[in-house]
């Protein structure tokens, strides 16, 4: 355990150097006036555990498409 306190090893820091290339990369490339990208930004993220989703969900959904089509039905086309 000492060892590894003053030379980090495994997954976690390789993913750490693999962001700083990345986001340095990224940094020299970006537009003027864009946020400076982070190493976090380039590493993998632990998945976050999935919630149940309930019946109020799934009509918020429902409702949202159906704002977001305005209430049109979609044409289907014909197949010849």
């Amino acid at each position: 355990m000492a060892y590894y306190r003053v030379e980090p090893f495994g997954e976690m820091p390789a993913h750490w150097r693999t962001g700083m290339v990345a986001a340095t990369i990224a940094n020299v490339n970006r537009g003027r006036g864009r946020r400076a990208f982070k190493p976090q930004d380039f590493m993998p993220q632990e998945p976050q555990p999935k919630r149940r989703q309930t019946v109020a969900d799934q009509k918020k959904l429902l409702m949202d498409l159906v704002v977001m089509t305005k209430g049109r039905k979609r044409e289907r086309k014909r197949r010849r």
